[in-house]
């Protein structure tokens, strides 16, 4: 008689949900086909709260998810970044061998869907009993990177290799969703679209942009989107100062992260005026206003420089429009709750320092 097993994929929101919602898909045929089980397999969205370090324990909360959602198995997707001593963390098993937690930022930017269930399947063969050993041959064949495991009641599993911190960097950047910037960013588009399309009327701006060369106004560009990714970044207070493990890597992604987005304003808003540019200024009256026939490229080269007119005009108050599309837009939310869960550690402990040096000061009053 065939058995039927459950196997439940929990996961942050996010990246991590889309990723469970995927893998769920075929998931459940090719265990099916690997076993003589029936196997099921079921997705939620859920978070799990982080202990004092700023981690998931997921064994703590297994044996409870297991018996609410009726589960004989729960991998729990986050995107999280968890190093050990300095070395990126793929999964973790829990104790109890029901399960285990899975960094997606390890995994990379790339090919998420299939890493991730070829890791749950070479997981689920060693937690069911179907090998005794996890076979880091088989998990790495698929992700295609060396790994070693450390630890033996709850193993975890490593990365190694040159490329490793690249990886999750890359992870965490894909976590972050830089694309939906702009999104966060209405007040800094409208801005730099009104100016940018004021500009275009200026026959000044026009000469301008054909007396500077190509490599220059690419320059010009590339700067005011550092300056206003700096900017930004500042502002809103993103740049980690504090010692929270693997602190650089936070910095870099929140660089990149920001940068992306930010460029991709400025291609939008370069794109648009290009369209203006195009409907509104007659090329009749521009080749006369240039004293040559313009073509396709002096329609790029306004455009252009309009842009970064516009980029750093509303440069000037460019802001994300709440506090939580700045997390929406530069953190993945569980990162963005590790942060802040540290910030209200520092600040408990000041407050805490503070007040022993007042009881200090009130007792050398009182012997005095």
């Amino acid at each position: 008689m065939t058995t039927q097993k459950t196997v439940g994929l929990m996961a942050d929101p996010g990246v991590a949900e889309k990723v469970a919602d995927r893998v769920s898909e075929g998931l459940a045929h090719r265990l099916s086909e690997n076993t003589e089980e029936h196997w099921v397999v079921e997705t939620v969205q859920e978070q799990l709260p982080l202990d004092s370090e700023g981690m998931i324990n997921l064994s703590d909360y297994a044996p409870e998810i297991l018996e609410k959602y009726q589960w004989d198995y729960v991998f729990y997707l986050t995107d999280l970044p968890i190093f050990y001593e300095r070395q990126p963390v793929l999964c973790r098993t829990v104790a109890q061998d029901h399960g285990a937690l899975i960094v997606l930022p390890a995994l990379g930017a790339f090919r998420l869907r299939s890493q991730v269930a070829e890791l749950v399947i070479t997981l689920l063969q060693k937690l069911s009993g179907t090998t005794d050993e996890i076979d880091t041959a088989a998990v790495s064949r698929d992700i295609k990177r060396k790994v070693k495991l450390v630890g033996t009641e709850s193993p975890l599993i490593l990365l190694r290799g040159p490329f490793n911190q690249f990886r999750m960097l890359t992870g965490m950047v894909r976590g972050n969703r830089p694309i939906q910037l702009p999104g966060a960013m209405s007040g800094f588009m409208t801005a730099g679209a009104a100016t940018g399309a004021f500009g275009i009327f200026y026959s000044s701006i026009w000469a301008l942009a054909d007396a500077l060369y190509p490599g220059r106004l690419l320059l010009i560009g590339a700067i005011i989107v550092a300056l206003l990714t700096t900017w930004l970044i500042m502002r809103n207070g993103l740049w980690n100062t504090r010692h929270i493990t693997q602190a650089r890597l936070d910095n870099i992604a929140t660089v990149i992260t920001v940068g992306i987005g930010v460029t991709l304003s400025y291609l939008m808003l370069f794109v648009g005026l290009l369209a203006l540019s195009t409907v509104i200024v007659d090329a009749g009256y521009l080749s006369s206003q240039l004293e040559k026939s313009a073509g396709p490229r002096d329609y790029l080269e306004l455009s252009w420089l309009a842009a970064s007119l516009g980029t750093m005009a509303g440069a000037l108050g460019a802001n994300f429009d709440s506090d939580d599309a700045i997390r929406q837009a530069t953190y993945s939310k569980r990162w963005h709750e590790r942060r802040e869960m540290f910030n209200t550690y520092e600040k408990s402990a000041e407050e805490e320092d503070a007040k022993d040096e007042r009881n200090e000061e009130n007792e050398e009053r009182n012997d005095s």
